[in-house]
């Protein structure tokens, strides 16, 4: 998180593309309530498959995880703001 504007929370992420347009130097804006996307995650699990590879007494041992995102409560939680008036301004 860098700052706020208009009390919302600004965060600079480089995944979010800032080369669009037709001379590439247009950004992309991201507005959300974020607490409308949730994330349930489960606990790491461990454990050993000893029957899999039996022929050449060898063990898989496994690590997984359960996850689920849903983003899809709110649809219109989340908006994006792009176009000419996200040009960088010339001249800094």
């Amino acid at each position: 998180m860098v700052g706020e504007i208009q009390g919302l929370p600004v965060v600079v992420d480089a995944n979010l593309p800032s080369n669009l347009g037709v001379g590439t130097n247009q950004d992309t804006i991201l507005v959300g309530r974020f607490q409308e996307f949730w994330l349930f995650e489960g606990a790491l699990r461990t454990r050993a498959l000893m029957e899999v590879l039996s022929g050449t007494l060898q063990v898989r041992l496994q690590c997984y995880n359960y996850v689920a995102f849903l983003t899809d409560r709110y649809p219109t939680a989340l908006s994006t703001i792009g176009g000419t008036g996200l040009i960088s301004p010339s001249g800094y």
